[in-house]
């Protein structure tokens, strides 16, 4: 069983696990493992009634992710998601419930030799901005047109847009800009 961890601060300030900035800076201290727990993790609490618990067929999530879980604390899975727990991102409880972050933190200053050096520099600007460095003008608006092109709307779209790590007001602009060239641009089957 599992749950997301309340923590209103993490929330505010910290970073979807399904985010950029997740996977370019956590994943070289959690590795890739952890990381993909988190999100799918972070997918199964969106899905989620409010109220609702979630329960876990351990086998079938470490199946998921390619790792092996036979039952005990060694397995590939156990020690996934001991690593979330040893860099404080989730915690057990004496139930056992295993209760996940939604939201992490930027990456803590003691963690940063983990990290290779020509990202340090990046890490050290996060921290002082609270803002994940953002992804490119063009880079936004070609993911805005792969997701509009994909069938997702417009709203679905810009809220995807941040999810990934896309500053909010970027979204909106990415969004307008890739649904203005499909509405000025002719289909490809119109175009033989």
């Amino acid at each position: 069983m599992g749950g997301p961890w309340d923590d209103p601060e993490s929330a505010r300030l910290g970073h979807d696990p399904r985010s950029a900035c997740v996977e370019r800076f956590w994943i070289a201290v959690l590795g890739p493992s952890a990381v993909w727990l988190l999100r799918l993790l972070a997918r199964e609490f969106d899905e989620l009634a409010p109220g609702e618990d979630l329960r876990l067929d351990l086998e079938l999530t470490a199946g998921r992710l390619g790792l092996q879980h036979r039952g005990g604390r060694t397995s590939t899975f156990m020690r996934t998601t001991d690593r979330c727990a040893m860099f404080g991102l989730a915690y057990f409880t004496v139930d056992p419930v295993l209760m996940v972050r939604t939201h992490l933190p930027a990456v803590p200053r003691r963690l940063h030799d983990r990290i290779p050096q020509e990202l340090r520099d990046e890490v050290e600007r996060w921290i002082r901005t609270g803002e994940c460095p953002d992804f490119s003008l063009g880079e936004t608006r070609l993911l805005a047109s792969c997701m509009l092109m994909l069938g997702h709307g417009l709203h679905e779209a810009a809220e995807r847009l941040v999810t990934l790590g896309v500053a909010p007001n970027a979204d909106n602009e990415a969004t307008a800009w890739a649904r203005a060239q499909r509405c000025t641009r002719p289909h490809p089957r119109q175009q033989r």
